[in-house]
């Protein structure tokens, strides 16, 4: 087990590839523009809070898995994804 924290890059990385793949999940679901353009910074901070406290829930085993599987990293990534998406609102001058 490496006892090192990560590099900057390798998080890079890291955040990288968890964006692709949950991005790509919402776009399947959602499709490309809904959460800029009909999702408020406030939905996203709301959600992003409530996937939060669902993975820590999870992984305290005070709530079961959802029904198509979702663990608690799964909905951990999710809450960052929405604070990314908030942050991106915020900064293009979006509510």
């Amino acid at each position: 087990m490496k006892n090192d924290a990560p590099t900057a890059d390798e998080l890079k990385t890291l955040v990288g590839d968890m964006i692709d793949r949950v991005y790509e999940i919402g776009l399947k679901k959602h499709g490309r523009h809904k959460w800029f353009h009909h999702e408020t910074v406030r939905h996203h901070v709301d959600r992003s809070i409530r996937h939060a406290a669902t993975a820590m829930m999870r992984r305290d085993g005070n709530e079961p898995c959802d029904i198509d599987g979702e663990n608690e990293v799964d909905h951990m990534e999710r809450s960052i994804i929405r604070g990314i998406f908030a942050i991106t609102k915020l900064k293009f001058g979006h509510e």
